[in-house]
């Protein structure tokens, strides 16, 4: 592995893209599951290539918290010791040690050596499954993306301000990240707002040696609570309220004509945005039509769905636009009808061509 990678190096000089390896979750024959020989392999590499400028440049490190924890290594704690001890190996090696951070949870528990992400508070690092309270939980949490976005000064000086990915969810369609992401995006800036005072001081007191102040609301304050969309109710007087007025089988849409107009609309311009390559503006119309799909109302105008997650102001423009119009401008003006119908054609075409040409073989 460590001659490929320097293969591949050696070849795009040039190129300022950096090769990065990940932290494994010891799986099967999985090499570098371990401090060590994740070093070893780092070692070889920078050998291979007999260049530490080029090795700095081109070679870095991604930190997987569910692979970490699921290798054997316990990230549960609310101390930051694990990463300091990985980060200080690895500086003996590289200048900059972390160049990226996979923020997972885990489904699977410590060293059962599978790769198995689940979402922030839902698995065994920052969930009910932890044997932490939501409390530690939260901390631990909160001090993690500390370490990584330079609130806390690093071993050796300097503070790491590390770019952070999550894979908590299935990628490509709202149907399986139910809104969890945005959740977890809102969770990571809320942590990241609170003060490295406020922070240690309420570490201390979950670590005793603090002064205690264990109210309910510091309890509710300091809770991961990422929940789909579709579950996510709250009771208020003993009454159970939908807080986002969707239906949970999303066949609603169908009894309404307006709603069924809206939906198909939102969803032609969506492929669209997927034939021309626009994850973007994909993301968006689909996030509004499968909101509008759950609605269980018939919708009379924009400000109808206004208050649900990814309908925003331009998206209520478009929905009053579709309710006038039976149209977008946005439709018309790129003639989108047909550039989906030719794509969809051409598709229907090399299909029939591929399975004629199985059928002669």
């Amino acid at each position: 592995m460590a001659k490929n990678i320097t293969y591949v190096i050696k070849h795009t000089k040039d190129s300022p893209v950096k090769v990065l390896l990940e932290t494994p979750a010891g799986a099967g024959t999985q090499i570098g599951s371990t401090v060590s020989s994740f070093k070893k392999v780092l070692s070889l590499i920078k050998s291979e290539l007999d260049d530490d400028k080029l090795f700095n440049n081109r070679v870095g490190i991604c930190l997987d918290t569910a692979h970490v924890f699921s290798s054997g290594n316990d990230l549960r704690g609310i101390g930051v010791e694990y990463l300091e001890y990985f980060c200080r190996e690895m500086h003996d090696l590289l200048d900059e040690p972390i160049s990226l951070i996979h923020l997972n949870d885990s489904r699977v528990g410590l060293n059962s050596r599978r790769d198995i992400h689940a979402g922030i508070g839902q698995g065994f690092i920052y969930g009910d499954k932890s044997e932490n309270s939501d409390m530690v939980s939260y901390l631990s949490f909160a001090n993690l993306v500390h370490y990584f976005t330079g609130r806390i000064k690093r071993v050796g000086g300097g503070k790491y301000n590390v770019p952070m990915v999550l894979e908590t969810h299935g990628a490509g369609g709202l149907e399986k990240d139910m809104g969890q992401y945005k959740q977890e995006i809102s969770l990571v800036k809320e942590v990241k707002a609170i003060g490295k005072k406020e922070l240690d001081k309420y570490i201390s007191i979950v670590s005793g040696k603090g002064k205690k102040k264990k109210s309910k609301k510091l309890k509710d304050r300091f809770k991961i609570n990422i929940v789909p969309l579709e579950d996510k109710k709250k009771t208020v007087k003993g009454t159970k309220v939908n807080r986002g007025a969707v239906s949970r089988n999303g066949s609603h849409y169908i009894l309404y004509k307006e709603n069924k107009r809206i939906v198909e609309l939102l969803e032609l311009v969506k492929k669209y945005y997927v034939i021309t390559r626009d994850p973007i503006r994909t993301n968006a119309y689909s996030m509004a039509a499968y909101q509008i799909k759950r609605y269980p109302y018939r919708i009379k105008a924009g400000k109808d769905v206004a208050h649900l997650d990814g309908i925003g102001v331009k998206m209520v423009i478009k929905i009053d636009d579709i309710l006038a119009r039976d149209t977008l401008l946005v439709i018309e003006a790129l003639n989108i009808e047909r550039v989906v119908r030719e794509h969809e054609k051409k598709n229907h075409l090399n299909l029939k061509l591929f399975l004629d040409l199985d059928l002669k073989w």
